[in-house]
Formats: structure tokens, C-alpha cells, sequence
């Protein structure tokens, strides 16, 4: 990120305030690309679907993945995510807040984006 003059409405925040601020942004930015590149090695893997991977981890017949089946998933791969963990996947994952993930909404978060 280049330093620039900042806007007048910044000028009004200390400066441990701003730091803060920068960090949080660039630490927003750093995930992001990370993610990114989750995605786009997933996708890259030859034998591997998104498909495929929605099916490994929906344990129902419905085509849906609830939060129970991400947690299973998550424990059976040796992680294990806190309650506050597992509802902010949730919401990121499931768009229309129904409390389940259809294959599209998992498919638009999976997809590389760039």
C-alpha cells in the first residue's frame, strides 16, 4: 500500500488509531489473497471437483451442507473451530441466511475470483 495524503476526514484519528486501521485493512487484503490462492490451487487439482469436494463434506440427502457437516469435516481433518468460528463460516457461506449451504452459494465462495 502506497502512502498517500490522507483524506481530511483521517486527520481527525490519532495515530495509534491509524495504524490500527492500516493493519486491519492490510491483514482484510492479505487474507484475501491468500484465499484467493487456496482457490485457485483447489480448482487446479486434477482429480478434485467442487463438486466432488460438496459431496465430501454434505452428509445428507438434500444437496445441502449444514454446520454440523463443515464442523464434522473440519474434526475429521484435525480442526476444530470455535462456535464463533463455525457461525462466521456460515454466514460467508450461506448467501440467502437459510441455514443451510446449497451447492451454488458453495461453488460462488470456492470459485477463484480472479
Amino acid at each position: 500500500m502506497n502512502e498517500r495524503y490522507p483524506p481530511s476526514y483521517f486527520l481527525g484519528f490519532c495515530c495509534e488509531t491509524k495504524k490500527n486501521l492500516i493493519a486491519l485493512i492490510k491483514a482484510l487484503i492479505d487474507g484475501e489473497k491468500s484465499n484467493e490462492e487456496c482457490r485457485q490451487i483447489l480448482f487446479s487439482l486434477p482429480n478434485c471437483t467442487p463438486y466432488d469436494s460438496f459431496n465430501m463434506i454434505k452428509k445428507n440427502y438434500n444437496n445441502e451442507v449444514l454446520k454440523e457437516d463443515i464442523e464434522k469435516f473440519m474434526e475429521g481433518n484435525g480442526k476444530y473451530l470455535t462456535l464463533f468460528e463455525s457461525e462466521l463460516l456460515m454466514q460467508r457461506l450461506d448467501k440467502n441466511q437459510d441455514g443451510v449451504v446449497s451447492y451454488n452459494e458453495f461453488l460462488a465462495e470456492v470459485s477463484p475470483k480472479f
